[in-house]
């Protein structure tokens, strides 16, 4: 619900890299998924996108 409520007040593109993001981060964390060093390299990759693709 709050992924869609930002996607009416943000722009589509910057909201569904940062969605991704947030979801691979909870999973790691929650979750307890594996391969974290992984996760947050591609994490670090696609914020690192978003910022250059914003400014």
């Amino acid at each position: 619900m709050l992924v869609l409520f930002a996607m009416q007040v943000a722009p589509v593109g910057l909201v569904a890299p940062l969605s991704i993001v947030i979801a691979g981060l909870l999973a790691w964390r929650l979750l307890g998924e594996a391969q974290p060093v992984r996760r947050m390299t591609g994490a670090v990759v696609v914020l690192t996108g978003v910022v250059l693709g914003v400014a």
